[in-house]
C-alpha cells in the first residue's frame, strides 16, 4: 500500500489509477543517436584529435541519455492520478510532494487534448475543471479517455 492509499478517508477506495506514458522516454532518442554516431565515426577515423573529439561527443551524449532516462523514470514513478469513489487526486514529486485533489461531485468537465500520435499510442493532456477551480493540465497521461470515463462515472 503506497502513501496515497494510506491517506484515503474511511470507506474511500481507489477505483482507477493511471500515470504518465512511456512516450516521455522518446526525447532521449536524439542524444542516443548522437552517441551511436560518435562511436561509429570514431571507429572509422584514424587515431588523432578528430577521433578523440568523436569519442568525447559520444561520451557526453551517452551521459545525457542516462541522465534523461533516469530523470524520466523517476518522474513517471513519482506521478499518480487516482480516481476514488469520492475524489480525483493528482500527486507528483520525488523529494518534495505536490498533491491536488478535487471532489468528484465538483467536477464540471474533463478536457482531453490528443495529437495523432497520442491517439495512436493512447496518451494525451488532461485538464479537469471543477466548480471554482480546476486541476492544472497534466501532459502525457496514459489512457486519457478511460480516465474521463472513470471521473464521470457515478
Amino acid at each position: 500500500m503506497d502513501a496515497l492509499e494510506q491517506s484515503l478517508a474511511p470507506e474511500e477506495h481507489v477505483i482507477y489509477r493511471t500515470g504518465l506514458h512511456w512516450i516521455l522516454y522518446v526525447a532521449a532518442f536524439g542524444p542516443a543517436g548522437l552517441a551511436i554516431g560518435g562511436c561509429i565515426a570514431s571507429s572509422l577515423t584514424p587515431d588523432g584529435p578528430v577521433r578523440s573529439g568523436f569519442l568525447i561527443v559520444a561520451t557526453v551524449a551517452l551521459a545525457a541519455v542516462v541522465c534523461h532516462v533516469l530523470a524520466t523514470w523517476a518522474k513517471i514513478r513519482a506521478t499518480q492520478i487516482v480516481v476514488t469513489n469520492r475524489r480525483v487526486i493528482y500527486a507528483s514529486g520525488v523529494l518534495s510532494r505536490r498533491s491536488i485533489e478535487m471532489n468528484r461531485d465538483k467536477v464540471e468537465s474533463v478536457v482531453i487534448d490528443q495529437s495523432v500520435a497520442g491517439r495512436l499510442l493512447d496518451f494525451g493532456t488532461v485538464v479537469i475543471r471543477g466548480v471554482g477551480a480546476g486541476l492544472e493540465p497534466v501532459a502525457n497521461v496514459i489512457a486519457p479517455l478511460e480516465l474521463r470515463r472513470w471521473v464521470d462515472a457515478e
